[in-house]
């Protein structure tokens, strides 16, 4: 056998056999048996007995010799780990990559669920109200384990599968399922422009659910809308809380929930009978003073004798913030009640869009009253409106009528 040191270690040359392995005994100092049949295996002997094979290759970008450990011998054979080695080598050689660093990077790499933990702190500073962000992104608690960089479309898939209501266990709605894969997929884009991740593994790899008609426009008839104030009025008189304000609110003024439970006193100016909304609590991030009616007016004044008003909001709650949160198990028991089906709470704004056209108000009145920042979500509402439509239309009949008559 050739002897020799490196970095104080004996460095013995002999064609390995695990025969060989098995008889080599353990001696004072660490000695290592270089393979004479594959170049860059090695194997090493400890003083406490225990026997390693590693792979040595010199590092494509520093130059310098690298000992990878591969696992001990009684782990593998020596055929084997020489494959391995092989293997390794090949690799080094052909792409010119470090093996023992892709190692690390992979280590390294981060899971969904340390990501969400990364992400949630970033969204306080820079989101209005994170409180419904954060309820949504607990429901991926399955992927938490799972390294980021490595969602597959099944991953999601199964998760849609099992993607149910937190408290009553059913299956969640098409729109319901999409909007937390667009927050999942807007969280792995911010993680990707952040340097979590290199890339993000769901664009363009998962496939949304199939929604109902978003342009539905579903609105109240005269008599759902006799039943559901009676099941109000009853509630009312037995609970006396926010939910009558709340729902006259709606179909008067038609704001969306989010704005509606973020209100607060000081926006209500009684004098000029006018709600300020301000950009901060609208999608839209732009202010809008919108009109009360006398009968919103009057759900309001009759709500601020019941309610601590030196709250500041106008419908408080136990959100951090201090508002309300969310109504919906009051509002399924009041549709209930009033037997009125297939009502959301969105579509008291329809019902208010609605309303306003078949009453003859023009689009772009109705457009203002919504705070639309485009025309084409209102024009939804257009077709509901044939009569003031045709009327206007006959307005020019007038002028051959006076040609006629001269």
């Amino acid at each position: 056998m050739d002897a020799g040191m490196l970095k104080g270690e004996l460095k013995l040359k002999i064609k390995l056999t695990n025969t060989l392995i098995l008889k080599s005994q353990a001696k004072e100092k660490r000695y290592v048996i270089s393979d004479t049949e594959t170049a860059g295996l090695l194997a090493k002997i400890e003083p406490s007995g225990s026997k390693s094979f590693y792979c040595e290759y010199r590092n494509p970008y520093t130059g310098k010799r690298v000992q990878r450990r591969l696992g001990y011998t009684n782990e593998m054979t020596v055929t084997q780990a020489r494959e391995l080695v092989q293997k390794i080598r090949v690799s080094v050689k052909n792409n010119g990559e470090d093996p023992t660093q892709i190692e690390k990077k992979m280590r390294e790499r981060l899971t969904v669920g340390e990501i969400v933990n990364l992400y949630v702190p970033w969204l306080k500073i820079h989101r209005k109200s994170v409180r419904q962000t954060i309820i949504m992104l607990k429901s991926f608690s399955e992927l938490y384990p799972l390294i980021a960089e490595e969602i597959t479309s099944n991953d999601v898939t199964k998760w849609k599968q099992n993607c149910k209501n937190e408290k009553t266990g059913k299956s969640l709605a098409p729109q319901t399922i999409n909007r937390r894969l667009a927050l999942i997929k807007g969280m792995f884009s911010w993680a990707m422009r952040e340097g979590h991740i290199s890339s993000n593994p769901l664009r363009g790899n998962v496939e949304m659910l199939k929604e109902p008609d978003m342009n539905r426009i579903r609105y109240l008839s005269p008599d759902e809308r006799e039943r559901l104030l009676n099941a109000l009025n009853k509630r009312d008189a037995e609970e006396k809380d926010y939910l009558r304000c709340a729902v006259i609110l709606s179909l008067n003024t038609g704001i969306r929930k989010g704005t509606l439970l973020h209100l607060r006193w000081e926006y209500v100016d009684w004098e000029r009978k006018t709600l300020l909304l301000p950009a901060q609590i609208m999608k839209g991030g732009k202010t809008h003073i919108i009109p009360l009616n006398s009968i919103a007016l009057g759900a309001l004044a009759d709500w601020k004798k019941r309610c601590n008003p030196s709250d500041g909001w106008i419908f408080p709650g136990d959100t951090p913030e201090g508002h309300l949160g969310d109504v919906k198990n009051p509002w399924e028991t009041l549709l209930k009640r009033a037997k009125v089906q297939n009502l959301k709470w969105h579509d008291m704004r329809h019902d208010f869009g609605s309303q306003l056209a078949m009453a003859g108000v023009d689009i772009l009145t109705i457009k203002k009253l919504m705070c639309h920042t485009d025309l084409r979500m209102t024009l939804i509402y257009s077709h509901l409106s044939p009569h003031h439509i045709n009327s206007s239309v006959e307005k020019l009949s007038e002028l051959y009528t006076k040609n006629k008559g001269e």
